[in-house]
């Protein structure tokens, strides 16, 4: 995850100075972008103005495709579900039950889910981690959620679906 220091780190898009209470984006690691949008790698940005930025489709598209090119690589997560809009990863050792994530392509952003609650969380998308989720976070989310529920709609499907032999994973029985 990208450094961060309230009061001190700047906002790569507008310069600003980062607070404490600032609502951010931010993304890990350094992964092949457009021309010119290097620097917004592994960086905290202000999320309204990573919103609103002209190069938020392209910069968010480069940022899912490094998780979708490493997720193979990966040891503690492993794919339940890919398609265009979204990558859903599990960590099946995490907690009581495993943790959910999902990477948006159209945002860039990373939500995560306990296991327990995909059901619940599937009727209503919008909070990660007992944190409400951005407008444009749940607007996507209400897109990506119907091939969800048709692909992996309870947590033993999410569990069923996943490619943890890759990982050389046991299968749990439930």
């Amino acid at each position: 995850m990208a450094l961060f220091m309230p009061d001190r780190s700047e906002c790569p898009i507008c310069g600003g100075i980062l607070t404490e209470q600032d609502e951010h984006f931010a993304t890990w690691g350094v992964f092949a972008v457009p021309p010119g949008l290097g620097r917004f790698c592994d960086a905290v940005m202000h999320w309204s103005c990573y919103a609103d930025w002209s190069h938020r489709p392209a910069f968010a598209r480069a940022y899912f495709d490094f998780w979708v090119r490493n997720e193979p690589s990966n040891p503690y997560w492993a794919k339940a579900y890919l398609d265009d809009r979204v990558l859903v990863t599990v960590n099946p050792f995490i907690g009581d039950g495993g943790q959910v994530e999902l990477v948006l392509a159209h945002t860039g952003s990373r939500v995560r889910v306990q296991a327990a609650e995909w059901e619940r969380w599937l009727d209503v998308p919008e909070t990660s981690e007992g944190r409400r989720l951005y407008t444009l976070v749940v607007d996507e989310l209400r897109v990506a959620v119907p091939a969800l529920k048709a692909a992996i709609p309870t947590v033993d499907a999410l569990m069923h679906a996943l490619d943890g032999e890759s990982k050389g994973w046991k299968r749990r029985d439930r």
